[in-house]
């Protein structure tokens, strides 16, 4: 007799925001918070597009969940095949080490940010990661 497991996307993208935030705060972080996509089509509306950020089923958004949590320190896989010679493909392990905000994000208040333990960022960050069994340093971020 086969078993098959059904997985409840809803659930495992709303525990692994809950995961993000205790262990940064744990190692006294500030989760960045960004949207799958920074993108969308013209003349969406407010409600549409906060669907789109709280859609929690990464299967049908490539993969990505709706709001990515993410803090300098944290360990991460890639989840697409970038550079093949370089071996960053999917899987690869990496660690962040810095989230460099977009220069037309706006100001944010650090006091509340580091109270509350997260920032909602409205611009896709460039991440710079080292990784894991890397003997290379290309001086970019991915």
């Amino acid at each position: 007799e086969k078993m098959y497991l059904a997985t409840e996307w809803a659930l495992v993208c709303r525990m692994q925001r809950t995961i993000v935030l205790r262990e940064a705060a744990h190692d006294g972080k500030i989760v960045c918070f960004c949207q799958a996509v920074d993108r969308v089509p013209t003349g969406i509306t407010k409600s549409i597009s906060e669907k789109l950020v709280n859609w929690a089923n990464a299967t049908t958004l490539g993969r990505m969940v709706g709001l990515l949590g993410i803090y300098p320190g944290m360990l991460a896989r890639l989840t697409q095949n970038l550079c093949r010679e370089m071996d960053l493909v999917n899987d690869t392990r990496v660690t962040i080490l810095d989230i460099m905000v977009h220069e037309d994000e706006p100001e944010y208040d650090k006091e509340n940010a580091a109270a509350r333990g997260y920032i909602f960022l409205h611009y896709l960050p460039t991440i710079k990661v080292q990784v894991h069994g890397a003997t290379y340093n290309t001086g970019h971020g991915i």
